[in-house]
């Protein structure tokens, strides 16, 4: 998962890793493993974490937590992993309930003298000894986790949205030269955390254009700090670098198609200053334009690691990738207005969907590689069949890849 993931906790191998995590972990990995046994898995893996956490999910803010639950760091940092991985409505419920957990779950005392939940009925490992420090990496893993969630299925967030960059100072840490760092890490959680949280915030309170832009310049803001952090050398940036750089350009690409969704609304509304509005959206679509292709391109790169990959990264990813892709896919249609206005310049209509084209091949390609024939026993009532297991991301992939075609063939 890492370095593709989002800086989440680690925890040291050992049999005192609790059934929630362990689960969470092998699922995600089921998905990818190169081992057919493991693949085989999926479903009872994916059902394991659930039965291990659902019942313990809130249905609001203000419910009690109940201390014998067992529920506790890993099993926060468990459920967060296994969201992560998924687009299913059980993803969401998932990561609210692990946001919901970090908020009530007290570090100092730990409910760790509770019982497993599940089929098993065994005394939980001894309780895992919580810094500071590491209280606030479960607090962002858990906030970033609920909001991506939130993100992809148009929800609200279980508890108040608050600012995650206050918390970054309790992350640095004093060197032998006594000055203050963070680790790569930690910087890139503190970051992704942030993402999160302005995205969210403009999803949730902006109906103005020029607010979202402004968002997007907090968003690079962000992202110029977080690379300040990191301090890579330009030519010897690994795939955590990149992975950062590719998160920052699909949040910014994201709210960009927030920008023009609601420029076309206020000029479908409009009767007077018609030239007005269309200019501002003309403007807006050709900066959201750059955004896109400039993920496409990142993706594709021989230099950035993803291409081989991209199957393995986050749902987020794939939710803003799709958008992306779909954004530039529609530039190109004869109806639109850059279309009828000739404002693709001479060539880049071919170049966008040149671009896009090779991007969902390989992208088609990987997925696919992911799918995974699984016997289901006492299916229809006559005996055991096969199901195929596909990619979260998949149906989302193929519904991109047939608008991308009609418009092809129509180019």
């Amino acid at each position: 998962m890492e370095p593709l993931g989002f800086g989440f906790p680690d925890f040291p191998a050992s049999s005192e890793l609790t059934p929630v995590l362990l689960s969470a972990i092998t699922s995600v990995a089921s998905l990818h493993s190169p081992f057919a046994e493991l693949r085989s898995r999926q479903l009872r893996l994916r059902a394991d974490v659930l039965e291990r956490t659902m019942p313990y999910a809130p249905t609001t803010a203000e419910d009690d937590f109940n201390p014998e639950s067992g529920i506790g760091t890993e099993e926060v940092v468990g459920a967060c992993i296994w969201s992560a991985y998924q687009g299913s409505e059980e993803a969401w419920k998932v990561a609210r309930a692990a946001r919901w957990w970090s908020e009530k779950y007290s570090y100092e005392t730990g409910p760790h003298a509770g019982l497993t939940v599940g089929e098993m009925v065994a005394i939980l490992p001894p309780v895992r000894h919580v810094t500071m420090q590491d209280r606030v990496r479960v607090w962002l893993t858990a906030f970033l986790a609920e909001l991506h969630q939130c993100e992809i299925h148009g929800k609200e967030p279980i508890m108040q949205l608050i600012d995650p960059a206050q918390y970054s100072q309790a992350l640095m840490s004093s060197s032998n030269s006594s000055a203050m760092e963070m680790s790569k890490q930690d910087a890139g959680l503190v970051f992704y955390s942030r993402v999160a949280f302005l995205v969210a915030k403009a999803r949730l309170e902006q109906r103005d254009p020029e607010k979202l832009f402004e968002v997007t310049r907090e968003l690079t803001a962000s992202w110029c700090a977080t690379r300040a952090v990191l301090a890579s050398d330009p030519d010897k940036r690994d795939v955590y670098d990149h992975v950062v750089d590719l998160h920052h350009i699909l949040a910014k690409a994201s709210v960009l198609i927030r920008a023009c969704r609601i420029h076309e609304e206020r000029m479908s509304g409009k009767t007077e200053d018609v030239s007005t509005a269309i200019a501002a959206y003309v403007c807006c679509s050709q900066t959201c334009q750059h955004a896109c292709m400039d993920a496409v391109k990142l993706l594709l790169s021989t230099q950035t690691g993803f291409a081989g990959n991209l199957a393995a990264l986050p749902s987020i990813s794939h939710f803003w990738v799709a958008q992306c892709a779909v954004f530039l896919i529609e530039l190109c249609m004869v109806d639109r207005l850059q279309y009828r206005l000739g404002l693709l310049v001479e060539g880049q209509l071919e170049e966008v969907l040149r671009m896009v084209g090779a991007f969902m091949q390989q992208y088609m390609a990987e997925l696919s590689a992911c799918n995974t024939s699984i016997v289901v026993e006492e299916r229809h009532e006559v005996g055991a069949g096969e199901d195929v297991i596909k990619h979260p991301a998949m149906d989302a992939a193929l519904a991109v890849a047939d608008v991308l075609a009609s418009v092809q063939a129509t180019a």
